[in-house]
């Protein structure tokens, strides 16, 4: 392809039909001019290339053919050019009326895709190439299906009388897409960065700014009571062995020094204490035993009497759930079957991707959502972060008259696989096809091994 001009986005912005870009339908549009045998032999529409970063239009041209700007021509090529382009938009004019006079309606999608690829057209920009056979184009039109945000010199209808006659008029002009008003659009905030200001300047000079006071705690005046404590707890383990080994407890009165009349640690006991002690062990052992042997009985489970042991009662189970059905998720969507519908389900985070193509070879899916046919994408789930288990796909026909007779072909794309659902290979899908309320059932399995290719499913004639 060979670049032949820049424009930019200010000056001329793509018009959009339908909310879909019209430059993205210039397949359509050729097969259109095409099947209505429009005379384009002479005739190339420029590929255009928009780049948002850059603000502008890149146009380019297919014919390898030398073009020269139509100013640059002499006064007879400039009136040949401007008859031939005069002609070729007459004709794209005359066919969108008697479309519009057939389908009663000025807003179908053909009608405006018609109007709106004249719009632009100027001898501002406009090529001629000599060509010696006359089998090439000749004629190259550049800015086309474009709003006209400058004034330009347009192309007149040489009448046969000789007057010109403006051919554009005020109804081709479509309505412009907001998002190319400027050459480069607004970056749109990070809500992901979190918000850093400038620190705030305190005085005109380099003055540092007070720090605010910072409390820390005085450890050292936890160590009285520590002390305290640690004696506290002395006092008491030695009150305990005490009493274990069997001498009496000590009085404050004393200090720590046993009361008058009992024996101390390091005196030896004797005969009448000795056995005093044993028999007050004895004792106490004894006491122990039978406290045991009491606490045994109370764990000790007793056996039911016969007649008193009450049924079990039956656990109800609950029942499995059903994953909702194809016109349930449509409705929780929002949506519903149309007079010619394709619903795709199936039950994991993997991203599905329906592929229609209808009777015209024109495929609708999520980059081409609209047709020029009347079909849209209505649903598409599982693209992005917004992940269900239960997703659906759905592109319908909502007028039975208005849609295409013929063929219609259906595949299924495993465009990418989800982490959480990584265990869960094939996938299981299920394709429901519906032609004025009678549904058809097709049911398929797809692996990621096949990853972003179209596979066919099914496909069904309208008649």
């Amino acid at each position: 392809m060979d670049l032949i001009l820049k424009t930019k986005l200010s000056e001329f912005a793509p018009l959009r039909v339908h909310g879909q870009n019209l430059h993205q339908l210039s397949p359509q549009l050729l097969a259109l001019l095409k099947r209505n045998n429009v005379d384009m032999a002479d005739i190339e529409l420029a590929t255009p290339k928009i780049s948002h970063t850059r603000g502008e239009i890149q146009w380019f041209s297919h014919s390898r053919l030398e073009y020269k700007p139509f100013a640059s021509l002499d006064e007879a090529k400039r009136q040949a050019v401007n008859i031939q382009v005069a002609q070729f938009i007459e004709a794209v004019l005359a066919l969108a009326g008697r479309l519009e006079a057939e389908t009663g309606n000025t807003e179908h999608n053909e009608v405006q895709l018609l109007r709106g690829s004249v719009s632009g057209i100027g001898v501002d920009h406009t090529y001629f190439a000599e060509t010696a056979t006359g089998a090439d184009k000749a004629v190259l039109l550049c800015c086309w299906g474009c709003s006209e945000s400058v004034e330009q010199e347009k192309f007149h209808e040489m009448s046969a009388s000789g007057k010109p006659s403006l051919v554009l008029t005020d109804d081709t002009e479509l309505k412009k897409d907001a998002r190319h008003e400027a050459p480069v659009p607004d970056a749109e905030p990070d809500l992901l960065q979190p918000d850093v200001t400038a620190p705030e300047v305190m005085s005109s000079r380099n003055e540092r700014a007070p720090q605010p006071e910072r409390r820390t705690w005085n450890w050292r005046r936890l160590v009285p009571f520590l002390l305290m404590l640690l004696l506290l707890l002395l006092l008491l383990l030695l009150m305990r062995g005490c009493g274990a080994i069997g001498l009496p407890p000590m009085l404050g009165g004393g200090f720590g020094l046993p009361s008058v009349g009992a024996p101390s640690i390091g005196m030896p006991l004797t005969g009448g204490d000795a056995a005093e002690t044993e028999q007050s062990l004895r004792t106490e052992i004894a006491a122990l035993k039978a406290r045991l042997a009491n606490d045994l009985q109370a764990c000790t489970i007793e056996e039911p009497q016969a007649g008193l042991v009450s049924p079990v009662e039956d656990i109800p189970v609950a029942e499995p759930q059903t994953e909702p059905s194809a016109e349930e998720r449509l409705t929780r969507e929002g949506s519903f079957v149309g007079a010619v519908n394709v619903s795709l389900v199936w039950n994991n985070r993997h991203d599905l991707d329906l592929v229609v193509e209808d009777p015209n070879g024109e495929l609708i899916y999520f980059q081409n959502k609209q047709s020029i046919s009347g079909g849209y994408l209505d649903v598409d789930m599982n693209a992005g972060r917004a992940q269900t288990a239960t997703p659906i796909e759905n592109i319908k026909w909502n007028d039975l008259d208005a849609a295409p007779r013929g063929v219609y072909k259906v595949y299924v794309v495993y465009f990418s696989s989800y982490a959480i659902d990584a265990d869960i290979d094939p996938t299981d899908f299920t394709v429901t096809t519906t032609i004025d309320g009678e549904s058809t059932v097709t049911e398929g399995r797809v692996s990621k091994d096949r990853l972003k290719k179209r596979i066919f499913v099914t496909s069904f004639e309208l008649e």
